[in-house]
């Protein structure tokens, strides 16, 4: 018997997605071991605001996009993306997160999928993406979706933790 692939549906985040991406991010409970720090409580209402814009000089909210991931009509995920940035031919994404209750069904994968065609039809060729090296999911996750090419390692000092920028060329 075929199985139909489930139907992926990606758009804009708004305010009444709140309380639902904030149980994403409550979903995620080894946040603090892998990254040093939960969640802000404001994170979803900042992120909707576009308070997370990269520490360029003209950076603008016109290319940022904080998006929602929907599969099969339930809200399982989001991203949030910047066209341009470290340069001018790089979309980078900041945070991409999928419900740990819909992990292992391959809808990060399929979403990515997605994700790397709106990105190439907005002209972009390369993504990147950092993560921290102690997020051994998170590793596996992007290694497995085309993203392994290291880029750099940074330490974050804030958190104390190191983090490898990774790179994908999209063909």
């Amino acid at each position: 018997m075929h199985q139909s692939q489930p139907n992926v549906c990606i758009y804009p985040a708004i305010s009444n997605h709140k309380e639902k991406l904030q149980d994403i991010c409550n979903s995620w409970t080894n946040k603090i071991e892998v990254e040093g720090s939960n969640f802000d409580e404001t994170y979803i209402a900042d992120s909707l605001e576009h308070k997370y814009l990269p520490p360029i000089e003209d950076a603008s909210k016109e290319h940022h996009y904080f998006m929602v991931i929907e599969i099969d009509k339930q809200i399982v995920g989001f991203f949030d993306m910047y066209l341009g940035y470290p340069s001018h031919n790089v979309a980078w994404i900041g945070m991409f997160l999928i419900d740990q209750a819909y992990q292992k069904k391959s809808y990060g994968t399929l979403a990515m999928q997605y994700i790397e065609r709106f990105v190439k039809e907005k002209g972009y060729c390369t993504m990147q993406l950092g993560v921290y090296h102690t997020n051994v999911k998170g590793l596996s996750f992007w290694i497995h979706t085309g993203f392994n090419h290291i880029q750099k390692f940074v330490h974050d000092k804030e958190t104390q933790r190191n983090i490898l920028v990774l790179e994908k060329q999209i063909l």
